[in-house]
């Protein structure tokens, strides 16, 4: 592999025929895609990167808060997401997204802002964590605390608050930052550090409560040195199964023993074979209704 990311490997062991058709054939649907319960995420994080680039950044350069944005400021930010992101006005209410934008703002200006230190939006990490093969995250958000410790908040937007279901993901993004910050050697096996200068958080800002207040948004994420080895390690095992893999198999071979939820938002559900581009279409369409979205090389 030449490169890994956490998304990445639990395709690989939740639908081995997704990943083929996304990573090694690498297919794309002919005619872009929208799906709301996608979408509706994809609008909220550029909101919120927007907004913390527009009150902390001068230029590329993440500072101290150096202004607040004002009402229109804020609309303005978010309906540009909107619109990049093609969500209407009819799902933005649905999923009361405005409830989250003002959930975002009070975690930014009553808890963030008041600890004045520096954040990062939206960075993009890469490290070669084992090997010649290149680990890849995104951090929503990153508090460097001054001191050597540091503290990464992820954003999720389902309606009920479960953190522990991110572990994976922000240990991973924990050890990274570790090794891109100096505070260990890759491979080193000194997990305890890791543990000691890093703390995690979720924030859920779409979560079913009455509250426009970050507190019932902001969930921390208790982990051990042995979480942070357990993923690091499983990663690492993913990477050589994916290298080991015959993908030479047939679309049968690859699928799902049944259709799993997450399969409901997979762009391959249902599809037809094209055999001109050596597409096999999904097999798990006997479980669904056949979808005629048409796929192309990339």
């Amino acid at each position: 592999m030449k490169s890994i990311s956490i998304s990445k490997a639990k395709t690989f062991k939740n639908c081995k025929l997704s990943f083929n058709y996304t990573y090694i054939n690498k297919f794309k649907p002919v005619e872009e895609v929208h799906v709301d319960v996608t979408d509706k995420g994809l609008v909220l994080h550029q909101t919120f990167e927007g907004l913390l680039k527009y009150e902390n950044y001068v230029g590329e350069e993440a500072k101290l808060p150096q202004r607040q944005a004002d009402e229109k400021t804020v609309l303005d930010i978010f309906k540009k997401a909107m619109e990049d992101n093609k969500l209407s006005e009819q799902v933005a209410t649905q999923f009361k997204l405005k409830r989250g934008l003002k959930r975002w703002l009070s975690f930014k200006h009553d808890f963030l802002d008041k600890n004045g230190h520096i954040m990062y939006a939206e960075k993009e990490y890469r490290q070669n964590l084992f090997g010649e093969t290149s680990t890849v995250a995104i951090l929503d958000l990153l508090e460097d605390l001054g001191d050597g410790n540091y503290i990464i908040y992820d954003y999720k937007t389902p309606k009920t608050a479960n953190p522990n279901q991110y572990k994976e993901q922000l240990t991973l993004y924990a050890y990274m930052m570790a090794v891109a910050k100096g505070v260990i050697a890759p491979e080193s096996g000194e997990y305890e550090k890791v543990k000691e200068h890093f703390k995690l958080y979720v924030f859920f800002p779409l979560v079913d409560v009455d509250s426009v207040d970050y507190k019932d948004c902001l969930k921390e994420v208790k982990f051990t040195a042995e979480d942070v080895r357990n993923t690091v390690e499983g990663l690492k095992n993913t990477c050589a199964e994916i290298d080991a893999f015959d993908w030479s198999k047939s679309a049968e071979a690859l699928q799902p023993v049944k259709m799993d939820f997450k399969c409901n938002w997979c762009k391959f559900k249902g599809s037809k074979p094209q055999p001109e581009i050596g597409f096999q279409g999904c097999p798990i369409s006997c479980f669904c209704e056949p979808s005629e979205m048409q796929f192309k090389k990339a």
